[in-house]
């Protein structure tokens, strides 16, 4: 089965994020996932963009409102960031035939 390498890099990226408990540094997403700085980067600016993900003040990247709104659950309190990650993964790939990794 084939699939969208961005969109692959773009779901690990969340789902790096929801396993480092919602919210991580840049190079703690590029351990994870194994992709160069510049990717995530880009990766980041789009998801930002769209709402899922915030960039805080110390400059780490948190999971968005739009994983809430879409997957349910919660990056900070909810303990529901990997769901969320999941159900976003689940969503995407809804319309295209492809199961989630």
């Amino acid at each position: 089965m084939s699939t969208v390498q961005s969109v692959d890099r773009a779901l690990d990226v969340l789902e790096a994020l929801a396993d480092q408990g919602g919210e991580a540094g840049l190079s703690e997403i590029a351990a994870r996932t194994g992709l160069p700085y510049g990717t995530i980067h880009r990766l980041l600016r789009s998801l930002l963009a769209r709402g899922y993900v915030r960039q805080e003040s110390d400059r780490r990247y948190a999971l968005g409102s739009a994983l809430v709104r879409r997957g349910g659950g919660g990056a900070r309190g909810g303990g529901g960031g990997g769901e969320a990650a999941r159900g976003a993964r689940g969503a995407l790939s809804g319309g295209t035939g492809a199961r989630p990794r």
